[in-house]
């Protein structure tokens, strides 16, 4: 029997002894057998797989039976949470291979022993968190009694949900780790454990950033210098282009100054030096405030290098000072106190320099003769919003020449993911991929419809008219459905307006995204089958809703992106001609049809996705959008959606 058949009895003899029984399911069969073939050839291939096809199992049971080392990459944190708590468990269970799993995740998910001890130390008056925000002591005592006991050190396994400034205070990022060769504690290292377990695992399954981040360190993360792993599987792969490029980049912000400054504060002697900087960073903070959005070029950033100048200036003092300080004291010294600064010395010393190197590398880019000017650039720069602070972006424009040189030569790639955009593999520089698509088992023609008015306004003709029907659409859309509904909204502007119009006007409770935590939400809209959610970013991809609690998903607008998202206006511009359709098309596409995605989850769901802008049915290019789609029933009457509304859940 060759590889294929193998496949398929295993995938028979899996599904068979799922709880409450199952079957194999045809376009999961199908998948499972492209990626046997995929493996066996050492070619690489892009397979679009409908939401319900069983993807999981369809490429792990033939990774598995390769025996080839695989890494498993994904997006999410629940996808990868599902895979170590169920799918693989359950696989070395009852699959007729012997095996090992790992699970990778970001160094400041997994406790740091050597912020343990100085918290025990110095009872953490002296450990500061990025934020600047005070720990929860209490939460910081049930931390150091359950570090003691726990082998795994990971935040995932704690009793309870840290506040964010707590875990903060107990971990570290790669930026400020001590190293191995450090830190006193590296043979209870945490983090260090699960990389070593991840490199000698047959199958590991990390996130996208991290696979990025391995990328990048030339296989250092993930690899075991005697067997490297010979395949990896994306999943969520509409996420890679953006997740490279976030990785391959860096952002500059005040608060990395500030947090520096607090923790040199602790170690360095000159409170001038710390003064210095704390300067700087207010420079910086005030220049980037002053310049919200700006896009960054030769001639429009030279007044920022005077800024980075003085910064470097600051932060380098502070750096010769750190490292002064750090040969001062005796590494065979026996005094503790003395110990632990020379360990704060040190993580001044690598978090600084990698801050510096960060400022070097902006300064010169922003030197560039030409730079901004054209398609020749390699960088791009600016402003941006990062959380409640600006942030100075600096991403490389395309990340497929380097993933051509230092990716798929070296392994063989399956990317899957339920929405693939039909030019990912072109954008990633795969070379010559093959591709895919398996359909849903989901019945859509009979389960959904997607409702599209055509007799309201274009948001790209007459704004203010368009707002104004939409959120009259809207309200008599949540009336017939009886709520249920999760709208998304493509600007927080759109959001907070639409909550406040339509709250006054409905009888069932209006949730709104920012009120509570995302998994919070998400419980209580569950939880109450007449709730409505408004929301928008986050909540287009990854939300899985199941049952009565969602019969209706609203959409506001095709969400192409802005015109002046800085990065995918620099990707129009090297696309040339057809920028917008190369470029735009795509995205608003692959965006539409995420949305659109969190309607039917189940072969029980059913209900209504309404996008509430008539170019989906009328403008000359809505026939890639629709193309995008599940194959829903459509209709333009808003009488048949209502009516179809009000029959669900009569």
């Amino acid at each position: 029997m060759g590889a294929a058949d193998d496949v398929s009895i295993a995938l028979e003899e899996v599904t068979g002894s799922l709880p409450g029984g199952g079957e194999v399911r045809r376009g999961q069969r199908s998948m499972a057998l492209e990626i046997a073939e995929t493996i066996d050839a050492e070619r690489h291939l892009a397979i679009q797989a409908g939401t319900g096809t069983g993807k999981t199992l369809a490429y792990l049971i033939p990774a598995i039976l390769s025996g080839r080392r695989t890494v498993i990459a994904t997006w999410s944190k629940a996808l990868q949470d599902q895979m170590e708590r169920s799918d693989l468990p359950f696989l070395t269970e009852h699959l007729d291979r012997t095996f090992n799993f790992a699970i990778l995740k970001g160094w400041d998910n997994y406790v740091c022993h050597e912020r343990l001890d100085q918290l025990r130390q110095t009872r953490h008056q002296q450990v500061f968190t990025v934020t600047g925000q005070q720990p929860d002591e209490s939460q910081i005592v049930e931390i150091l009694a359950w570090a003691d006991v726990s082998t795994s050190g990971d935040r995932a396994d704690l009793p309870f949900e840290p506040s964010p400034a707590t875990w903060s205070t107990v971990s570290v990022g790669t930026d400020d780790c001590l190293g191995v060769s450090e830190c006193p504690f590296a043979s209870d290292c945490r983090p260090a454990m699960a990389r070593r377990r991840a490199r000698d695992a047959d199958i590991c399954v990390t996130n996208h950033h991290l696979y990025a981040v391995d990328v990048a360190l030339d296989g250092l993360l993930l690899d075991h210098p005697d067997h490297p792993h010979e395949l990896v599987v994306f999943d969520e792969a509409h996420q890679l282009e953006e997740v490279f490029t976030a990785t391959f980049g860096f952002q500059l912000t005040a608060g990395r100054f500030r947090w520096l400054a607090r923790l040199a504060r602790t170690a360095v002697e000159g409170e001038d030096l710390v003064s210095g900087l704390e300067d700087a960073a207010s420079k910086l903070a005030s220049w980037l405030s002053d310049n919200p959005n700006r896009r960054l070029s030769a001639d429009t950033g030279s007044d920022l290098t005077h800024v980075l100048d003085l910064a470097e200036a600051r932060l380098d003092r502070v750096l010769i000072a750190a490292r002064t300080a750090v040969r001062g004291i005796d590494t065979d010294s026996e005094n503790p106190s003395e110990q632990r600064r020379r360990r704060r010395l040190s993580r001044v010393v690598n978090a600084g320099s990698r801050l510096i190197g960060d400022i070097r590398f902006a300064g010169e880019l922003i030197r560039k003769p030409g730079m901004g000017r054209g398609t020749g650039d390699e960088h791009l720069a600016w402003v941006e919003q990062s959380g409640t602070r600006p942030a100075l972006r600096v991403v490389p424009i395309e990340v497929g020449p380097r993933l051509a040189k230092d990716l798929w030569p070296r392994r063989t790639a399956v990317l899957t993911s339920a929405t693939l955009p039909v030019n990912l593999p072109q954008r990633l520089a795969m070379p010559s991929p093959e591709t895919s698509t398996v359909d849903s088992p989901f019945d859509y023609e009979n389960q959904s419809l997607l409702y599209c008015p055509t007799h309201i306004p274009s948001p790209a003709e007459d704004e203010a008219a368009w707002s104004a029907a939409m959120l009259v659409e809207l309200e008599r859309l949540i009336h017939a459905g009886g709520g249920r509904t999760l709208a998304l909204f493509t600007s927080w502007k759109r959001l907070h307006e639409s909550v406040e119009t339509i709250r006054p006007l409905v009888p069932y409770r209006v949730l709104e995204q920012g009120d509570l935590p995302s998994r919070n939400l998400l419980e209580d809209f569950a939880a109450d089958e007449s709730a409505c959610l408004f929301a928008t970013r986050s909540f287009w991809q990854g939300i899985d809703v199941p049952g009565p609690s969602l019969g209706l998903v609203v959409i506001d607008r095709i969400p192409f992106p802005r015109p002046d998202e800085h990065l995918t206006k620099a990707w129009r511009d090297r696309a040339g001609l057809d920028g917008w359709g190369a470029v735009d098309l795509p995205l608003g596409a692959l965006r539409l049809a995420q949305g659109v995605g969190r309607l039917i989850r189940s072969r029980n769901d059913q209900g209504v996705a309404a996008v509430l802008d008539p170019r989906l049915s009328a403008a000359r290019y809505s026939g890639a959008l629709l193309d995008a789609l599940p194959p829903m029933r459509r209709t333009s009457d808003p009488a048949e959606a209502t009516a179809f509304l009000k029959g669900l859940f009569s």
